[in-house]
């Protein structure tokens, strides 16, 4: 209940029609922009400066929730398609996926899967997602992947995500930019398992995107 009020708060002041037409009527009249949310969402985070080592997750610099929002988006899911968000934290990305598309999370840590189950509306599996087996593959997955050393993670993952998809699916994903991570992801985008992708979007991020999160 506290986590859907705090979801669904405005700044609108009270109006002398609120409580007439149930839940939805007063929801609708003080609803603000899911963009409007996602700032205060992030905003309301505080920053995480503790060293890599003593981070919740591997890896664990969460994603703006701002970005998580774009990203969602951008999947473009319709009803009942199965979607999926890998290494999931607490729900950055997670929380802005359509209730109406059938959901995934994988995140293995399980401090940062308590709060993925409260904002995410979804099944959270508990696992690495490199050893996770889909049932089925997926129209649509969404990723902030641990980059590990020189974007070898983030690299493993994105390709383990790209063997999910279904033909025609989509995938968003945040990875790291230049150096030995670019020449990875060139490597594998050339190989023989990325000869059928297709690059719809590159889109660079500045330096100050994961300050609250501690890394440039």
């Amino acid at each position: 209940a506290f986590v859907e009020a705090y979801k669904e708060a405005g700044d609108s002041p009270p109006a002398k029609d609120q409580g007439t037409g149930g839940k939805k009527s007063d929801f609708h009249r003080t609803e603000s922009s899911l963009l409007d949310q996602a700032k205060l969402a992030f905003w309301g985070r505080q920053k995480n400066s503790k060293r890599r080592d003593q981070r919740e997750g591997k890896d664990y610099y969460a994603t703006p929730e701002p970005i998580g929002l774009k990203m969602a988006e951008w999947l473009q899911l319709k009803p009942n398609d199965h979607a999926a968000e890998t290494s999931a934290g607490h729900g950055a990305i997670a929380r802005w996926f359509p209730n109406f598309s059938r959901n995934t999370f994988i995140e293995q840590s399980y401090s940062l899967a308590g709060e993925l189950k409260m904002l995410g509306n979804g099944d959270v599996k508990h696992e690495d997602f490199l050893n996770f087996r889909p049932a089925r593959n997926f129209e649509g997955i969404a990723m902030n992947p641990p980059y590990g050393s020189g974007g070898s993670d983030a690299i493993k993952h994105f390709a383990r995500g790209y063997s999910m998809l279904r033909n025609g699916g989509r995938i968003v994903a945040l990875i790291p930019d230049g150096g030995s991570a670019t020449k990875r992801f060139d490597d594998w985008f050339q190989s023989e398992n990325g000869k059928d992708a297709r690059l719809i979007a590159e889109i660079s991020l500045p330096n100050s995107t994961f300050k609250n999160a501690g890394t440039s």
